[in-house]
């Protein structure tokens, strides 16, 4: 039976509920693995981007970043002001809530990459592979 994509959609919704289990997580009300995935990127570069960055870093249209990011304004975690070297571009920044919520993800992160890296063992390297070809697939390479 070919369920490749069921068994994919699963498996993204059970890492999706692991993550919000993350004691750092639990500290915010009301913010998603989402939120969290997208904090975290900020942190690890240098705590602010560009609003394309996030949409081109998750492969989600400019209108759902863009939704994401004023309810993640609202929960005081970003903040978004026109970048200064181009005024078409926005600059999303982290609060400091945000860059302390940013450190404990972090180490809760690793942990948890690295209990799937275990689990995975020496199929570790092929299921990146495939998760490569998977990806260049629904972004319009070779079909």
């Amino acid at each position: 039976m070919n369920d490749v994509g069921r068994m994919i959609l699963r498996l993204s919704s059970k890492i999706k509920r692991e993550f919000m289990k993350m004691p750092s997580i639990k500290k915010l009300d009301n913010i998603s693995s989402t939120n969290g995935f997208i904090i975290v990127y900020i942190y690890e570069h240098g705590g602010s981007v560009c609003q394309r960055e996030i949409e081109e870093r998750y492969g989600i249209t400019r209108s759902t970043v863009s939704k994401v990011i004023t309810l993640m304004e609202q929960k005081g975690l970003i903040i978004r002001e026109e970048d200064l070297t181009d005024s078409r571009k926005k600059k999303v920044s982290l609060t400091d809530k945000a860059v302390e919520l940013s450190k404990e993800f972090v180490k809760e992160r690793d942990e948890f990459e690295d209990g799937i890296n275990k689990a995975l063992g020496n199929n570790l390297e092929n299921f990146r592979k495939s998760l490569d070809v998977l990806d260049m697939y629904f972004s319009g390479g070779e079909k």
